[in-house]
């Protein structure tokens, strides 16, 4: 839009709309002589309209030149509303039709002296983690995406997107983050696709046996690299 056409259209919505300013704040109404909320800079008045969020796919979202933190967007592909924080796009809110039954999920354990919980992400794209205490996050390319609880318990991890790889050791941490996970809840493949790789998957985990007996069902029909995939793992029964 040229600076003409854009002038236009500020001087249209001066005409059309009610719009007031008070002390660097503003107000926009579908009413007459309404003041911006003390707390706000910017105030939307309407009781038969909404705020409607920039539309987009996934592509365009990360086309975006130099995000602002907390940049707000509604992506289409996903149905879901995301904001950028601290260099990644995290859903704030996703439609209960794309959330429901389609993650892959684990159970970990925290202890009192040991309270962050980390495992290994590569080739991410819009890899999505709900780490089960309300905080969310998406990844892309190789990660290793790392929460701290602050406090013992037991989190059901939930997962979604697409990945080249996942595996529960961390390779230089002293088999501390692989000793964590409890139980595979879920088939990887009710959230994951494009796995590729299993090595190290399950390095040094102490799990005799899962809840979910076919956690690796359709998946393992693309890996082809399984090195080390059960190393040091003496317990581990699965079948």
């Amino acid at each position: 839009m040229n600076i003409k056409n854009y002038s236009l259209v500020v001087l249209a919505l001066f005409l059309t709309s009610n719009i007031s300013f008070s002390q660097n704040r503003v107000v926009i109404s579908d009413k007459d002589n309404q003041s911006p909320h003390e707390s706000a800079v910017l105030d939307l008045i309407s009781t038969d309209k909404g705020f409607l969020l920039p539309r987009m796919e996934s592509n365009s979202r990360n086309s975006i030149d130099s995000p602002a933190e907390s940049l707000l967007i509604f992506n289409e592909e996903k149905g879901c509303v995301e904001t950028y924080v601290q260099g990644e796009w995290h859903e704030v809110w996703c439609s209960p039709e794309e959330t429901a039954g389609d993650s892959f999920d684990f159970l970990i354990e925290t202890t009192s002296s040991q309270t962050e919980y980390m495992f290994v992400v590569d080739g991410a794209t819009d890899f999505w983690i709900d780490w089960g205490d309300g905080n969310t996050g998406t990844y892309n390319g190789d990660a290793q995406p790392t929460h701290d609880y602050e406090e013992e318990g037991f989190w059901t991890i939930s997962v979604r997107g697409e990945a080249s790889r996942i595996s529960f050791y961390v390779s230089g941490t002293t088999c501390v983050y692989a000793g964590k996970l409890r139980d595979i809840l879920t088939p990887i493949s009710n959230g994951v696709t494009g796995i590729t790789s299993a090595f190290e998957m399950f390095k040094s985990i102490t799990v005799e046996s899962f809840t979910c007996e076919d956690f690796f069902d359709v998946v393992s029909a693309g890996v082809v690299n399984m090195e080390s995939m059960f190393e040091r793992a003496e317990v581990f029964n699965q079948y």
